[in-house]
């Protein structure tokens, strides 16, 4: 496949391969920055950032809720001005780490927004977005991993008790995140980075090299029904 034809299918991709309720209609980037409570140390486990909900997550894990360092967004979008952003956080839980190859490893799990500086937690009621979402973790040392990750966010409104306003993230969703994992023997463990829409309206981004195997079955995929609605002409 042509260099354009990736292009145009990292952004066709999303309306191919995630549910049509998340087509991106909006756009958002925001920094993040979290500290991570992990299953063990000893290699690559399961870990959370955040406080646990009542339905997901290990209370053995809590930790502080997620932060956002920035936040920009288009209008349909949910804002956050000012001094508002410290009182938004967020929660990650991880439900699988599975090996890939050399010393990468795939992550999956949930997420939960809320509103801890307005007294909301991470249950359900409470919340202003849940999603799930994958990431690989290409560790460059025992303690430190450059990270690439889709974050995907239900579709529908939520609207927590006493909130003035709905909010859904999904016309924002798919988001790329790009960051870095970084620990140290007996010191904190942290994720950071930048999570933004993965391919907005009207663009055509060139993907990242690890969602070419998935782009290229796609395109495998559509060029055999090519093949064969030809052959079904021809044999007409």
């Amino acid at each position: 496949m042509t260099k354009s034809f990736l292009s145009l299918l990292a952004c066709a991709g999303t309306a191919l391969f995630v549910a049509p309720a998340h087509a991106q209609t909006q756009q958002f980037s925001a920094d993040i920055f979290g500290i991570v409570n992990s299953a063990s140390q000893n290699g690559p486990s399961l870990f959370q950032v955040g406080p646990a909900a009542s339905n997901e997550g290990s209370a053995a894990l809590n930790g502080p809720a997620g932060q956002f360092l920035s936040y920009t967004a288009t209008s349909g979008l949910p804002q956050i001005r000012g001094n508002d952003l410290s009182k938004f956080g967020f929660s990650l839980y991880t439900a699988s780490v599975t090996p890939l190859s050399g010393s990468a490893y795939n992550y999956a799990g949930t997420f939960r927004i809320f509103a801890p500086g307005y007294g909301y937690t991470a249950n359900d009621g409470d919340i202003l977005e849940h999603g799930n979402f994958s990431a690989v973790a290409n560790f460059t040392d025992p303690y430190n991993a450059s990270v690439t990750g889709l974050f995907t966010a239900d579709p529908g409104l939520l609207q927590p008790k006493g909130y003035p306003v709905p909010v859904d993230f999904a016309p924002g969703s798919p988001a790329q995140f790009v960051g870095s994992f970084n620990s140290s023997p007996n010191g904190h463990q942290t994720l950071s980075g930048t999570v933004r829409t993965f391919c907005p309206p009207g663009t055509a981004a060139v993907p990242e090299a690890g969602t070419l195997p998935l782009l290229a079955v796609g395109g495998l995929a559509l060029g055999m029904v090519a093949v064969r609605r030809k052959r079904r002409a021809d044999a007409a």
